[in-house]
């Protein structure tokens, strides 16, 4: 929504990896095979499950991005 401050670390990964702005709905979570979270101080971590819908952790691309990431 609009009342979103732009994320930082959503910026620096767009320039490592594709990415695709969407809404998902919890029945389209099946489409997915993983999920992340970014966040500034944590960098990116893999999202084993959300609801009842479990994803496979990608810890590969976790650990090529987090030194951009987090500046190491």
């Amino acid at each position: 929504g609009g009342c979103r401050l732009p994320s930082t670390t959503l910026a620096a990964v767009r320039d490592l990896l594709p990415v695709r702005d969407c809404t998902v709905r919890a029945g389209e979570l099946r489409a997915f095979r993983h999920a992340y979270m970014l966040n500034s101080l944590q960098g990116m971590r893999p999202v084993t499950v959300i609801g009842s819908h479990a994803f496979t952790p990608d810890f590969a691309t976790c650990e090529r991005c987090n030194p951009v990431l987090l500046g190491e």
